[in-house]
């Protein structure tokens, strides 16, 4: 197989949040999907991932919703696990959320890959 060509660019519009983030826009009464990665019973190391996302002027972007898939703990894409959202703060620009350790998954010829958090970020321009 050779190289994969790139994805074409698409624009997410300014109300992200209200569709995917209700209650981090502020809807009062709304929940937001995903924001338990994990149960709190999932067996593996516990592990803290926390970052910010800057702009191409090195600013904080704060209406981004970063997406999050990963393996558990034995490196298994399991129903009910390892899916989440998080906003950053609306000031610091700062996301953060807990999770488990992923186990290696295996990848092309069973060969394992390492351990890994795949992340989709979503926001104005991108």
């Amino acid at each position: 197989m050779g190289k994969l060509p790139e994805t074409p660019s698409q624009t997410a519009g300014p109300y992200l949040q209200i569709g995917l983030a209700p209650a981090a826009a502020g809807i009062a009464g709304a929940a937001d999907l995903g924001t338990a990665i994990v149960p709190p019973n999932a067996p593996g190391e516990r592990i803290r991932i926390e970052g910010r996302v800057l702009d191409g002027d090195g600013a904080p972007v704060t209406d981004v919703l970063i997406e999050v898939w990963q393996a558990d703990a034995e490196g298994q894409y399991a129903p009910g696990f390892g899916w989440g959202r998080v906003m950053p703060d609306p000031e610091t620009g700062i996301f953060s959320f807990e999770t488990v350790k992923p186990g290696a998954v295996p990848g092309p010829g069973n060969a394992p890959q390492a351990p890994h958090l795949n992340l989709w970020l979503v926001a104005r321009g991108i």
